[in-house]
């Protein structure tokens, strides 16, 4: 087969939806800029003031840490702290890659990238204040024994896992996205869930964050990816899922999708 015969059906594959590629998103560049801005802005300033922020405290007692967290701490799987890296950075492209294949090149493909941005601005401005504000020692810091002043200021910033955080709500941005221009679509929520997972195994493993670390964080995550996304949606549907739960025993809010 001659080179054109194979780049010509991946050429079309590409943009086959471009001309079928409709707005979700309501976008305000103004607003939407500065949110941006605000939670880039938040994560970029405290992580180069880190050294005048950061309590460097440790060696650490181990019996601060809970019965949950404690058995993290022997875990030493450097091959699954590769495995939490690069599952961020596929998390991190994929929402982008999914779109561009979905609708190409276009002002629908913009809008999506913008309300993408707002969710890993957010993400990290939120990630930014726990970690600072908490200033919890990473697992592997428990295994010091002696005063380490020359320590990283990033060795106290485990509460909660970033990593986490990122993958699953990038991941569920490009689900809720997917849902929105397609509601019939339904493997990208099996796709955050399954990368969720993995990354969170990976960092326990790695003993880079404690358990409650990635719990919290693919909490958080979810909520962000979920919420700025329908927050934006042209088509309010997705609210109708939304059900309050109030009696004596409990109360909170279930969001139910079908997958």
């Amino acid at each position: 087969m001659k080179q054109g015969g194979i780049f010509l059906p991946l050429f079309f594959l590409l943009f086959s939806f471009t001309a079928f590629g409709q707005s979700v998103y309501k976008v305000n560049y103004w607003t939407d800029g500065s949110v941006i801005a605000l939670g880039y802005g938040l994560s970029i300033a405290a992580n180069a003031a880190q050294y005048s922020i950061i309590n460097r405290r440790c060696p650490c007692d181990r019996d601060e840490v809970n019965f949950i967290d404690r058995p993290v701490i022997a875990n030493e799987n450097k091959a699954m702290d590769i495995v939490a890296n690069y599952t961020v950075l596929l998390a991190g492209v994929f929402p982008a890659v999914l779109d561009y294949t979905d609708v190409g090149l276009t002002k629908p493909f913009i809008e999506d990238m913008i309300v993408y941005n707002e969710v890993l601005a957010v993400n990290f401005g939120l990630v930014t204040i726990a970690k600072f504000g908490v200033q919890r020692p990473y697992p592997y810091m428990y295994r010091k024994t002696t005063k380490d002043q020359s320590s990283d200021p990033s060795d106290y910033l485990s509460f909660y896992s970033g990593h986490t955080s990122t993958v699953v709500s990038s991941l569920s941005f490009a689900a809720m996205t997917m849902s929105l221009r397609h509601p019939e679509v339904r493997w990208p929520w099996r796709v955050a869930a399954i990368g969720g997972l993995v990354v969170g195994t990976a960092l326990v493993l790695s003993a880079e964050h404690f358990t409650t670390d990635v719990i919290v964080g693919g909490a958080v995550g979810a909520a962000i990816g979920i919420l700025i996304p329908g927050m934006h949606a042209l088509d309010s549907q997705w609210i109708k899922n939304i059900q309050i739960v109030s009696n004596p025993h409990e109360l909170g809010l279930i969001w139910s999708i079908e997958i």
